[in-house]
């Protein structure tokens, strides 16, 4: 018997986990692979996804919702059993991945075809994600299924609340409250969320929910840091305003709310630990200061003042937070 098993027994006798908790892994058999390398991993099986999807449009030439779905079904049943019968293999993961992004595509296709609504769509995407979160058994599989159900479900309550002209000329014009009103109903649940997973960390890494809810929790923490910016990625490019027109859009104080939520969750993958996490998170809150910056809504005038009114309200959390961290160093002294 290995120290490992040894120790895990000695956990269990002494209450310390739960009888169903998930063995540790053996670190002779299994080594996690970096998360950098499961990055490119990723960014591939993107790549070779779309051109799955591409090679079996040719090759089948599908025309209607139903040979969409189809075609979808199949490829997403293919990839959950490459994922079941290998899990160490980094071929049988790509293939796995690829086939699995093609099948999304085609059922988002699917989608389209049946509602044509983008906000519908959108809708049908979000469940489709959720239960690929639940029923995948790959943990890189959940966290983009976790990552692509939060922006799916941000472009259906923004296609749903505000349109779906996406390349329209004229500018949209939302007023302040709508705004606000709209960012609150699609991320603080995410944040409070995010917020519950953390704090009850103890409670599901003793259990087996672990495999599911830390890919999950990878996944909120990806969204709160670029969600706002991926779900608009060339909204920033509109730095422009036809002769003559005047708008007001508060939709662009988006970026600016959300590069407070990218800190938010540098600060919870801080406390998780995971340096990498941390660093998409500062990324994301400043890949959000450039988007409110040309994102145009307001006058220049006016998102300079607040970005000086956002500075102030951060120095002081900044101050309030420093204070607090002392006084339990002293407390706990």
């Amino acid at each position: 018997m290995s120290s490992i098993e040894t120790l895990s027994q000695e956990l269990v006798k002494r209450g310390l986990l739960s009888d169903d908790a998930v063995p540790p892994p053996n670190l002779h058999k299994s080594i996690e692979r970096p998360w950098f390398v499961s990055l490119v991993l990723g960014c591939a099986g993107w790549l070779a996804g779309v051109f799955g999807l591409i090679f079996v449009g040719l090759l089948f030439k599908p025309d209607s919702a139903l040979d969409f779905s189809i075609a979808g079904l199949l490829m997403l049943a293919a990839a959950y059993g490459l994922y079941a019968v290998d899990r160490e293999s980094a071929f049988f993961d790509q293939l796995a991945l690829a086939l699995s992004i093609a099948g999304q595509l085609a059922i988002t296709f699917a989608a389209w075809e049946a509602t044509d609504s983008a906000a519908g769509t959108a809708a049908l995407v979000a469940l489709m994600q959720l239960a690929l979160l639940l029923l995948m058994p790959n943990r890189l599989a959940r966290t983009l299924a976790t990552f692509f159900a939060c922006i799916a479900w941000v472009l259906a309550l923004r296609f749903a609340w505000w349109g779906e002209d996406w390349f329209e000329t004229h500018h949209q014009q939302v007023a302040l409250v709508p705004a606000l009103l709209g960012w609150v109903v699609i991320w603080v649940p995410l944040i409070i969320v995010t917020h519950v997973l953390i704090q009850s960390e103890v409670l599901w890494m003793a259990r087996r929910a672990q495999s599911l809810v830390r890919p999950a929790l990878a996944g909120l923490l990806l969204s709160l840091s670029i969600g706002t910016w991926a779900s608009e990625p060339f909204g920033s490019l509109q730095f422009w305003t036809p002769p003559g027109e005047t708008y007001t859009n508060w939709l662009t104080l988006w970026p600016l709310l959300a590069a407070a939520t990218a800190l938010f969750s540098a600060t919870c993958a801080f406390r998780l630990r995971s340096r990498a996490m941390v660093g998409v998170g500062i990324a994301g809150a400043l890949l959000h200061v450039m988007q409110f910056y040309f994102l145009l809504g307001t006058t220049l005038l006016a998102k300079s003042a607040i970005m000086i009114g956002v500075g102030v309200l951060l120095s002081i959390g900044a101050v309030v937070m420093d204070h607090t961290g002392a006084a339990r160093e002293e407390a706990d002294a």
